[in-house]
This record gives C-alpha cells, structure tokens and sequence, in this order.
C-alpha cells in the first residue's frame, strides 16, 4: 500500500527534526521554522506516483540521501534553502527536482549529487550567494538523460569542480535576467552534452579562478546579444559554437593567466570578440564573425591547428597580436573578404613551422588598412593583400619584412 508521511509545523515558525532515516510512499514535511535531516529520506510508493514535498529551510546534520526512484514519476520539491557540511544526494527515475533556495547559503555542502541518472527535469536556484560557497566539493546535476536542466539562479559558486549534464541540444537553460555566474576556485567547469541556452537579456560569466580550473562547454545560443565572459586562469577552454546571426553580444575567453582556448566550432556576435590566450583550432573551419555589430576582434596570442581561419567583422577591427601558426600551421586564412574594418597583424609563422599558414586571402578593396606590425610571414601557399587606394598597406615592424611562399604567387592590391 502507498501511504503518506506529513509533518508539520503546525504554525509560522516552527520546526520539524529527523534524528534519522524515513521510509514512505511520499513524504511531506512543512517546517516554516527549518527542517533538520538527520537521515536518509525514501519515498516508496510504486503502484502510483510519489512525492517528495519539502517547505521551509533545511539543515543536513549527517549525510543525507534522497531515494525517490521507486516510481518513474515521483517527484521532489524543496521550497528554501539547503545548508549543512554534509553530502547531499537526490535521485528520481523520470519525476522532476526542484531546489527553489540556495544551496550552501549559510553553511556549504560538502558535496552535491543531482540524478546521476534518469530522464526527470532538474531546476537549481543557486549555490552559496555572493560572499560564500555554496558546495565546499564536488558538484554534479544532471546525466546524459536529464531532458531539461534549469539554472534559474544568479550564483553557483564552489570551491570544487562544477559538472552540469543534459541530453542533447538546447537542453541546459540559463534563465535569470539578473545574470548568472558560474565560479569555482581553481576547479573545473563543465556542461556537458547539452547546450546552454541563454534566455533573452541573460549574461554568463564562467570563472574557475587563476588557478588551472579547465572550462568546457558544448555550444552556447542566445536570444538578443547576451554577452558571455569565461576564464579559465591558467587551465584549458575548450567551446564549440557559441551564437548564430545576432544571438550573441560580446565574447571575451581568457584573461592576463594566459590559459590556452580550444576552439570547437564558430564564434558569431555582434559584440566585441576578445580571445586571450593561445588558441587552438580544433575541429573543422572555425569562424569568427563579429560582423553583425561591427564589432572588433581580437587574438592577444598565438593561433595555431591544421583548421581554415575565417575573420569577418564589419567595420570593426581585426587585431592578431600573436604568431599564426607558431607550432602548427593553420589551414587557409581568411581577414574580412568585405567591410571596412583595420586589418593588424604580427606574424604569420616563425620557421619551424616552416610556414604559419596555407595561405592567406586579407583584407578587400574597401579595408581602410591592413598593417603588418611584424618581421616575418612565412606561408604555403598563395597569399594576397588587398586595401583601399592610397598608402593603406602598412609595414611597421621596426625591421626588414620578409614575405615568403613556397612558390606561390604574392600579391599586394588597390
């Protein structure tokens, strides 16, 4: 027989505690006044749906394991916070979760464990708030099978690493048009397999510390130019496609830590692209296209990869202030085909490569100027400049430049 245990406060204020484990078809527990969970809580109902019904601020004072997977369709809801120096851990079959109070607000967990499997829907509020951590450990939401993980919350904020999980697709919502931040100290940050989608007027910012926190993310979609901010310190950024028309507004990866970015897929805007710290061109032609806002783009280091290159942006500045192909050539390289934007870069190769790229294609009749600030461009394969009329193709390295193909033609237009 399914059956019911409720508890309840039977006022404003008061309080309910658990010493240990229960065990109920569904449990409801109301405790205006906080609810102590000194143990396990299992619903068992299996002939019909379940519940697992939370009300007011709960306080971990051991270990605690929320079993609600009996049925496929209970669910569990907890409506405030969840505080304690303990493990946390819920499990539902297909029933959704949601958690609509900080996590660790007062007192951090010491880990947080959200279905490691099963198909329910997640929503997390936040974790710690601006002046703690909400998870001292480890935190892991979702599986390859959660259909929709909701991150409806400001703050997520840990000290250990940071993994969120979702099926397929646009399936890892970002939602509070407050922002979100996802920080960490010097521990990873991972969404895997879904997508994050960010709702209309939601910025992101993804920090793991100075330390080497890696940070890495399927692909990230927009509504309306929200603006997306990761650092990874010293650690790897590895992205896929981030944005598509004007979905997107400004992009900065990376910081003065100098973590090197992998870069799985293509970057659209229409902000300012900001990439700072060596990247890797990873899987198939990569583009970075700020064109939609003329907006500028910027590489503060080195490029290298055996990928195609393709900078679009407008009106606004392209600026490669690091060595092309300094370990790898990249494949052909590609600098605003249209538009008007400045054109600056370094260097292209340094020998060993012996070229940096598979030619080059920079700049068109309407690029108010391209500037080679640099010595050397080294490239296999065939290479043309091309800028408005009149003293537009500039070389200011300080020193002879020396422009070199392997028996390929060079040119210098307009």
């Amino acid at each position: 027989i399914d059956e019911t245990l409720t508890l309840t406060d039977g006022g404003a204020s008061g309080s309910i505690t658990l010493g240990g484990a229960a065990t109920s078809g569904s449990v409801t527990l109301v405790g205006a006044g906080g609810v102590s969970l000194g143990g396990n809580l299992t619903a068992s109902n299996t002939a019909s749906a379940g519940t697992v019904s939370i009300t007011g601020p709960v306080t971990l004072t051991q270990n605690v394991v929320i079993d609600a997977d009996q049925h496929a369709d209970t669910t569990v809801t907890l409506s405030s916070s969840v505080d304690g120096a303990k493990t946390f851990e819920i499990d539902t079959n297909a029933g959704a979760i949601a958690i609509q109070g900080a996590i660790g607000e007062t007192t951090a967990l010491t880990s947080l464990t959200i279905n490691s499997d099963g198909a329910g829907t997640i929503e997390v509020a936040n974790i710690g708030d601006s002046t703690g951590v909400g998870v001292s450990g480890a935190t892991a939401i979702g599986n390859t099978s959660t259909t929709t993980l909701t991150l409806d919350g400001t703050v997520y904020k840990t000290t250990g690493a940071q993994v969120y999980t979702a099926t397929g697709g646009d399936n890892i919502d970002i939602t509070n048009t407050s922002n979100a931040a996802f920080t960490t100290t010097n521990t990873a940050i991972t969404f895997g397999t879904a997508n994050i989608e960010l709702a209309d007027g939601v910025d992101l910012t993804l920090d793991s510390g100075d330390g080497a926190g890696d940070i890495t993310l399927v692909a990230i979609d927009g509504h309306s130019s929200e603006a997306v901010t990761i650092d990874a310190g010293t650690g790897t950024t590895s992205v896929g496609a981030i944005g598509a028309g004007t979905e997107i507004g400004a992009v900065s990866i990376g910081s003065s830590d100098n973590g090197t970015i992998t870069l799985n897929g293509a970057i659209t805007t229409t902000g300012a692209v900001s990439l700072d710290g060596p990247v890797s061109l990873a899987t198939g032609a990569i583009t970075v296209d700020s064109s939609a806002g003329d907006a500028d783009i910027s590489f503060l280091h080195t490029i290298d990869g055996a990928q195609n290159l393709t900078l679009s942006s407008g009106s606004g500045a392209v600026d490669v202030n690091g060595i092309i192909g300094s370990t790898t050539a990249i494949g052909t390289l590609t600098v605003n085909a249209s538009g008007t934007g400045t054109i600056a870069i370094e260097q292209i190769g340094d020998g060993d490569p012996a070229s940096g790229s598979l030619g080059a294609t920079i700049g068109n009749t309407g690029t108010t100027s391209v500037t080679f600030d640099g010595t050397e461009y080294t490239m296999n394969g065939a290479t043309t400049v091309t800028a408005q009329s009149g003293d537009s193709i500039i070389f200011s390295g300080g020193g002879a430049t020396t422009f070199t193909t392997s028996n390929d033609a060079i040119t210098f237009g307009t």
